[in-house]
């Protein structure tokens, strides 16, 4: 499954100093970590996460969750910050092709 992000840059600030960082949504790699069988098909869980160090030493981390049910239709997403700021929501969609 590969996921297509409307946004070109997901941003995120630096709890520490405050330094905005800008990622590119072409940098995450998705990959499927958990699949349950419900009444429409599979529920399938997708995560792909960063981990980088500010100019000030600070480390930062975002995990970000997706899961996909019924097929096709992503139900939920959500993201885990650790020592950064989320700045702007990652707005996706799913390529099925």
């Amino acid at each position: 499954m590969q996921f297509v992000i409307s946004k070109e840059n997901y941003q995120y600030k630096c709890k520490k100093c405050n330094r905005i960082t800008n990622l590119k949504s072409s940098e995450l790699e998705w990959r499927l970590t958990e699949s349950y069988s419900r009444t429409q098909g599979l529920e399938n869980m997708y995560t792909a996460s960063i981990h980088s160090r500010c100019r000030c030493g600070q480390e930062m981390g975002i995990e970000f969750t997706v899961w996909e049910y019924p097929k096709g239709v992503i139900n939920c997403q959500d993201n885990q910050a650790s020592g950064c700021i989320v700045l702007n929501k990652l707005e996706m969609k799913l390529d099925n092709g």
